[in-house]
């Protein structure tokens, strides 16, 4: 590998580290939300703290 493409994968990995880090847990989207999908049924979906639930009516 030269060091071009090494620079490329470093960089790579640094945004995605950078992501990940800030896409953490946020209080404003926990509880109950209505969603619907693109055959247009909706459903719940609950967000708690450890899991996402998604409830099919």
């Amino acid at each position: 590998m030269n060091n071009k493409q090494m620079f490329y994968v470093i960089l790579l990995n640094v945004i995605t580290f950078f992501l990940l880090v800030s896409c953490k847990n946020s209080e404003s989207i926990k509880g109950t939300w209505h969603v619907q999908n693109d055959s247009g049924e909706i459903s719940e979906m609950t967000i708690t703290v450890n899991d996402v639930k998604l409830e099919v009516n």
